[in-house]
């Protein structure tokens, strides 16, 4: 038993280089597939993947309708422009295999999105949480912040009071340098007078 498929060059020349395929062989045509086998396939291989029987089933009618449309189409295509377009049981399978495929990359990044929103969901929940318990820490120091401010009120006119008494004694302070500097100047000024008389009697 040998399989072909029509498609391409590859069995028209094997066609050429071996006549006998066709002289000496009986020839079975496979070119579609009933509603049936396409159903049972597509249930076969759909099997494998983990989902809800109801979304299973619309993906069996997915594929089927696919398959369907693309032969359709194709028969419009050779009777408009006289072209053929081969639509085989292997387009068929590779269109469930090329389903599966994509859906399991799209579930990948369905998850990844689903754990990152989950965790930022996390995070925010725990960031309102620790916002709640500082907001009630900060209400229970409340009282504790209103007492420690009027206490630095009262110690804050102690220090302008004090300064103020301390600005007074400076200046008092400063007169008495004055005076005592003026002594200090007059005091020197008649050690300089003696210090002349003494040089002027020392020699006699």
């Amino acid at each position: 038993m040998l399989a072909f498929s029509p498609i391409g060059d590859s069995f028209r020349n094997r066609i050429r280089n071996f006549p006998s395929l066709v002289n000496c062989t009986t020839i079975d045509w496979f070119s579609e597939w009933p509603k049936d086998a396409l159903e049972s396939v597509a249930v076969r291989f759909l099997g494998e993947i983990e989902m809800s029987e109801e979304v299973r089933k619309s993906c069996v009618t997915m594929v089927q309708t696919f398959h369907t449309q693309t032969e359709t189409s194709a028969r419009k295509f050779k009777q408009q422009l006289k072209r053929t377009y081969y639509v085989t049981p292997t387009s068929y399978l590779e269109l469930i295999s090329t389903f599966k495929v994509l859906l399991e990359e799209k579930r990948k990044e369905v998850e990844a999105l689903r754990d990152r929103y989950a965790n930022g969901y996390d995070c925010l929940i725990k960031t309102e949480g620790s916002v709640s318990v500082m907001q009630a820490e900060l209400e229970a120091k409340q009282p504790m912040l209103i007492q420690t401010s009027k206490e630095v009120e009262i110690k804050a006119a102690q220090v302008e009071k004090e300064a103020s008494a301390a600005e007074i004694v400076a200046q008092a302070v400063g007169k008495d340098e004055a005076v005592a500097q003026e002594a200090a100047d007059a005091a020197n000024a008649i050690k300089m007078d003696c210090q002349k008389d003494l040089d002027e009697a020392l020699p006699l």
